[in-house]
Order: C-alpha cells, then structure tokens, then sequence
C-alpha cells in the first residue's frame, strides 16, 4: 500500500472493515414508533410497488452519526428532487436521538451501520395521492468502533453485464438499484470483491455501493458526477482532505485504460471509507 493513500487514511481515519454481527435486529422506527418485524408496511407501499424511495446508509460510532450534516443535506436535496414532503422527517438532531433510541431497544453497543430508508406515503398508481412520506430507520451492529484500512486489498473487475444509465438521478440514492445487484452477482460469480460499472459512454461511473479513485503520479482522480457516479459522502470529504493537504483531486471522465496504468486505486463509502484495491484484472 503506496503512502499517498495510507496518509489520506490516517486523516480520513479511513475504512471500516466491518464485519456485521451474527444477531439479526429485532425492532425498527416507522415514522417514529418504535415496532418489531416492520410492521405497519403494507403491500400498497410505494417503495415496493413503484421503487418511489430513496435511502441514506449512515455510520454510527462514538456516540454519533458520522458526517450527519452531510448526509442530512443530501437526503434533503434528494427527496426536493423526488418532489417528496420535506416536513415529513425530524431533523438530523431528533434522528441521531432516534438512532441512539433504537441501538439502546435492540441492546446495540459502539457501532452500528443505519440505513434510513424514506417512502412517499401508500396510495396510487404512477401519480401518488401524496407529496408527504413514512420512513423506516434501521440499525444493524458492527464490531468495528473505527474507521480502519482493510488488511487485504480488494480484486475487482469491470461489469460487462450491466451499465449505469446516466440521468439526474444518478447522484441519489433511490432504491431502484438494480444495476448494483446485478453487478454485485457478477463479481461473485467471477470471484472478485467488487465490480466497477461503466456508463453508456464506456467511462468509469462506480463499483457497486462505493466511489473509485485513482491514484498516479501524485494526483488524484475520481469519476464526474456527470458521468453516473453517485455524490457519495466519503467521496466529498476525500476530495477536502486532499485540498486540504495541498494534493490535486481531479473529478473527470475516467477510462478502463486509465484504472490498468493507475499508480494505487480504492474505493470509499460512508460506513467502510477507504478499501484499497489490489489487484484489477490482470494487475
């Protein structure tokens, strides 16, 4: 693992290697009830009918959502774009207390991952009854209280199976996803940790659930957001950390030729940040 990365992640205090707990949880927040095996979904739900949602993957730890106000912004920006009831949720203090509220009834301790996941109220075809929406908040547990490299680097390949479709809402995170399953299958048949997805134009969009950066000569480079890649929030706060110690971080178009001649290259999301990359195809 070359220096530059290994600096950003003693900054970023980069990369959870996670590993979830065996437990499964036992209670969820709907709308702010607290209730056990979700209920109160029903089968009208426009998440499950029309994918009319979106979700927020959320890391816990130290007593605190980390980079909420992030996160918070982000929600808020997608669910404008989704032209979803803003004044349908608490605000990012009340849902760190009903983060802590829901760890403590399901005896979670240290770290957890949080998944809010909002939905535009039942009712409908295409065009809904509502502008106003639910939520489900959910926490799953982690052994990991920090943010730490993974020991082993990651063997990653580019999905031929799918492609991302570029659109304004490629940089949100809707639960339409099927182009990250569908990726996600085909690095597991082909053994690979993760796969990188390419856009109609053949350049680099993301893997499936992570941002990709390159390293080379010094320099960083990651994937326009004009080209498919989510706005991810580990991927922003990178980007100020390496403006922040004086190292250029270009957002442009990327190649499969520019991963093959690459220096160092890894992957960042919110709940793992930083996992470096060892081996792409053949290198």
């Amino acid at each position: 693992m070359a220096s530059a990365v290994a600096d950003l992640v003693a900054v970023a205090l980069a990369e959870v290697g996670n590993v979830f707990n065996t437990n499964c949880m036992s209670y969820y927040n709907i709308s702010g009830k607290i209730s056990s095996n979700a209920q109160g979904l029903d089968i009208d739900n426009r998440a499950f009918r029309y994918a009319d949602a979106l979700f927020e993957s959320m890391y816990f730890t130290n007593g605190k959502i980390q980079l909420i106000e992030e996160h918070w912004s982000r929600i808020q920006n997608s669910m404008s774009l989704l032209k979803m009831g803003l004044p349908s949720l608490p605000g990012h203090n009340d849902l760190e207390q009903a983060t802590k509220d829901l760890m403590e009834v399901n005896n979670i301790k240290g770290a957890a991952r949080i998944r809010l996941q909002v939905f535009r109220k039942s009712g409908g075809f295409y065009l809904p009854i509502h502008r106003d929406c639910d939520y489900l908040l959910e926490a799953q547990s982690l052994e990991n209280e920090d943010y730490i490299l993974n020991k082993k680097g990651l063997k990653v390949g580019i999905a031929e199976n799918v492609k991302i479709a570029v659109s304004s809402f490629s940089q949100i995170k809707t639960t339409s996803k099927l182009e990250m399953v569908l990726g996600a299958l085909e690095a597991e048949d082909k053994g690979w940790n993760d796969a990188i997805l390419l856009n109609s134009a053949h350049h680099i969009a993301e893997a499936t659930g992570s941002n990709v950066f390159i390293l080379n000569d010094g320099q960083l480079f990651t994937p326009r957001i004009e080209d498919g890649a989510l706005n991810g929030i580990m991927r922003q706060h990178i980007i100020n950390i390496a403006g922040n110690q004086n190292m250029d971080c270009f957002q442009t178009f990327l190649t499969v030729e520019d991963l093959i001649n690459a220096d160092e290259v890894f992957l960042t999301n919110a709940v793992r940040g930083i996992q470096w990359v060892e081996q792409f195809g053949d290198k």
